[in-house]
């Protein structure tokens, strides 16, 4: 097992944006205890948590799978969600190694600080854990865990790869975060990604998970070409 990984301290404010604030507001209008560290259950699996609503990217005169997104995204009284199917060029194998570097995937605009555990689930082929740490007049931490396994084909040669994450542990400020994210081989250096995004926190909407969603395409590009990660 990989032992915990600390990282060092980020600046940037989006997918929480001001929850650490907007909490240390109501907290200081109300009470000292207005926040609390709540467990959710993680059901065991990988299904995907609602079906995905988006279509896929309409093929160009020079490209059938264009390296882009289609998103549709929105509120409700879930909170905030997103839906979305792209395409990136590279194998399916590479694109599955992304997947498995935290900091590609995870949003890191809102965060302090944060850190990794890995192998916290054996029955899946990929699982790692991270911990957010967001300072403000308040500090809000709740954990992640992200599991991801080959559902079709090896761990070796995959041909679907299904990723699942869901906030597991934490500040009642961040009440939901989860998603799945399916990738499928569709040739040999072509990969279809589906996403399916939910987020139910303190002074969040949608846009929050569409600039999630996007710095982790970006970033899944740039891990592929060996070019500097997104940085905030």
């Amino acid at each position: 097992m990989r032992p915990a990984v600390s990282r060092a301290p980020l600046v940037a404010r989006t997918l929480f944006a001001s929850l650490a604030s907007v909490a240390a507001t109501f907290c200081l209008a109300a009470s000292a205890g207005c926040q609390s560290d709540i467990v959710t259950q993680f059901p065991d699996g990988l299904t995907p948590i609602e079906a995905n609503t988006a279509t896929l990217p309409a093929a160009t005169d020079t490209d059938e799978f264009p390296q882009t997104r289609n998103i549709v995204s929105g509120d409700d009284d879930g909170g905030a969600w997103l839906h979305a199917y792209g395409y990136i060029h590279a194998p399916i194998e590479a694109v599955w190694e992304a997947y498995q570097v935290p900091e590609v995937v995870i949003d890191r605009r809102p965060l302090t600080s944060f850190s990794t555990t890995f192998d916290v689930e054996d029955e899946y082929d990929v699982s790692f854990k991270v911990r957010y740490v967001i300072e403000d007049i308040v500090t809000v931490t709740f954990d992640v865990i992200w599991r991801q396994s080959a559902v079709e084909g090896t761990v070796d040669a995959p041909i679907r790869v299904v990723i699942a994450y869901q906030k597991v542990w934490g500040s009642s400020f961040s009440r939901r975060v989860a998603g799945t994210i399916e990738l499928l081989k569709i040739a040999p250096d072509v990969t279809q990604i589906s996403w399916v995004m939910r987020l139910d926190a303190t002074s969040t909407d949608s846009g929050n998970l569409i600039l999630w969603n996007g710095d982790q395409f970006t970033n899944v590009i740039r891990h592929l070409r060996g070019e500097p990660l997104l940085t905030f």
